[in-house]
């Protein structure tokens, strides 16, 4: 593909990487409590479901959310479990952000901020059921899962409040070149496992490029975005700037 048409596609696919719908729910007494520079957010690895083009569009496209996360935060502040998501799977631990990710969700949508975001509360506790007891079982594996991890920034005894998940899923058209869009949607959440509560859940759906190129653009803007969909969960004096990138567009969250 020549560079004129890589660069028409990218254009496209930023153009359409605006949400066509998102519903973000935090809980009060969350609000502006994350100090990411005191308190370091443990992401775990990216989830995706039923995207094309097998191994490699897969790594891509976890690659591209993750970096976007990181580009936000910054990889003093947020320490990524992605490079070493083959870890985990021994451990039982592999589909803990698919499990985490729709059960924060569907707990706020249901509960809203009825029991202040204790996960272990509530009968209808669907993925949460699953993944609870899966919390415990990584904090007492994180030391040997950072001691993996080249150039930590933190030590391998380090101490989380703050777990983030992210979950992405194809629900569209398949696709078939260029021109072709597919919908996706979303779910990004805070979880404070040290207390077993959620913090905050965000979840965007939107229409982009069906392509390699314009997949892998929506999903790195889709990341940056998370930060402005919690920006009620940060103190404006605690929120690291994003690293020589333009300011995303502020979008008022809607409250459950």
């Amino acid at each position: 593909m020549s560079k004129v048409k890589l660069l028409i596609v990218a254009t496209v696919a930023i153009s359409m990487v605006g949400c066509t719908s998102y519903r973000t729910t935090w809980i009060k007494k969350y609000e502006k409590q994350i100090d990411v520079r005191q308190d370091k957010l443990l992401v775990l690895p990216v989830a995706t479901h039923g995207f094309k083009g097998g191994t490699a569009m897969q790594l891509a496209i976890e690659g591209a959310i993750m970096a976007g996360f990181m580009a936000t935060f910054g990889p003093k502040n947020a320490i990524s479990l992605q490079p070493i998501k083959l870890l985990l799977k021994p451990l039982g631990l592999h589909n803990l952000t698919y499990w985490m990710s729709w059960g924060v969700y569907n707990y706020l949508n249901w509960y809203g901020r009825r029991y202040a975001g204790d996960l272990t509360q509530g009968s209808r506790r669907g993925t949460l059921a699953k993944a609870l007891p899966l919390i415990g079982k990584l904090v007492n594996s994180l030391v040997g899962l950072l001691a993996k991890i080249p150039s930590s920034p933190v030590p391998a005894d380090y101490k989380f409040k703050y777990m983030v998940v992210m979950d992405v899923m194809n629900y569209g058209k398949p696709w078939y070149g260029f021109g072709k869009t597919r919908r996706i949607r979303f779910v990004g959440g805070i979880v404070d496992i040290q207390e077993k509560r959620v913090v905050g859940c965000t979840f965007m759906t939107k229409n982009i490029i069906a392509n390699k190129v314009g997949t892998l653009a929506a999903m790195g803007m889709l990341a940056k975005s998370v930060k402005t969909r919690f920006k009620m969960l940060f103190g404006k004096r605690d929120m690291p700037a994003a690293p020589a990138a333009p300011a995303a567009p502020e979008a008022r969250p809607a409250e459950g």
